[in-house]
């Protein structure tokens, strides 16, 4: 029977990347696997400062909120029948970025993160913090059958589980004096996920090529929060609010198998559509319009992953 590996990018994901194929060996039992991850995000605009040359935007618009790191995903999933598989998986990503940046000689710096009436004052430096936490889990079930005798693929179903936070901390000196701006979004998400995987004989019994895709709708609460302080009046609103949240996941790697044991590597990705966004204020004459902007979370990068049979 064909054996399989599993993988989720994250997942978180997205915190991977999301996805997985399943180590299976097609005779009944238990199985599992720990996939590490490096991945490069993309999330909310964190753009926190603008150049400025009298009293006009003239330069380069200053963003923190690209980040790279590590990602974990440890899947355990049991077959209670040859080629019939039914899989737990939990995908970690969280990742930092700091940015800071000084006017020019003779220029400023627009304060991008605050309310209009307070965005007036000009920064002779600004920095920005932005971080990102992402946690999912999934609970799948799927059939291998053979398309050829060396193709195998596995259609499956099942739910999703996410929680994604982001945070933007953007700090401004104006003269002696500071303020700062704090933004937040906290995004919890559930609904239902079906893809499919496929594994293709390279070297019997050693060598596959392996990938597949998923697409998960999901229904998503938002939970938005700004929040400004130092030497200004102070800002604190929040937001909450649901909303539809459509993800796809794809991978494509190489496995190679010996007895119980495997190990795989490959490219994923995973994209997050409408993951919310930080409150922004457009008007200073009417103080309170604000536009929720539409925001996507991409996630993508390499993975490595070993897996075993028992």
């Amino acid at each position: 029977m064909m054996k399989t590996a599993t993988m989720l990018c994250f997942t978180v994901t997205l915190p991977l990347c999301l996805l997985g194929v399943e180590a299976a060996s097609g005779e009944e039992g238990w199985f599992g696997h720990a996939d590490y991850l490096y991945l490069s995000s993309s999330g909310p605009d964190a753009a926190y400062a603008v150049g400025q040359s009298a009293g006009m935007p003239n330069g380069s618009i200053y963003n923190a909120g690209s980040h790279s790191n590590s990602a974990v995903s440890v899947t355990f999933g049991y077959r209670p029948l040859a080629d019939v598989e039914v899989a737990f998986r939990y995908t970690n990503f969280e990742a930092n970025s700091f940015d800071q940046q000084s006017a020019l000689p003779g220029g400023a710096l627009a304060t991008t993160r605050l309310h209009p009436d307070n965005s007036s004052i000009a920064a002779t430096y600004a920095n920005a913090d932005a971080g990102m936490q992402l946690h999912v889990f999934d609970l799948e079930a799927g059939s291998w059958f053979h398309a050829s005798k060396d193709l195998g693929i596995r259609p499956f179903f099942g739910v999703r589980t996410a929680m994604i936070d982001h945070s933007l901390i953007s700090r401004y000196n104006v003269g002696a004096s500071s303020r700062f701006a704090y933004d937040s979004v906290d995004l919890d998400a559930f609904g239902l996920r079906t893809g499919a995987d496929a594994r293709w004989n390279l070297v019997d019994g050693l060598l596959y090529v392996e990938g597949g895709g998923a697409a998960s709708l999901l229904l998503a609460r938002s939970r938005t929060g700004h929040l400004e302080g130092g030497a200004l009046a102070a800002t604190y609103v929040r937001d909450d609010y649901n909303h539809a949240l459509p993800v796809a996941d794809a991978y494509l790697g190489l496995v190679l198998e010996r007895g119980p044991f495997f190990v795989a590597s490959g490219y994923t990705t995973s994209a997050w559509f409408n993951t919310g966004s930080y409150v922004n204020f457009t008007d200073d004459i009417a103080d309170g319009q604000n536009v929720r902007e539409r925001t996507d979370l991409l996630l993508s990068g390499g993975y490595f992953r070993v897996g075993w049979n028992w």
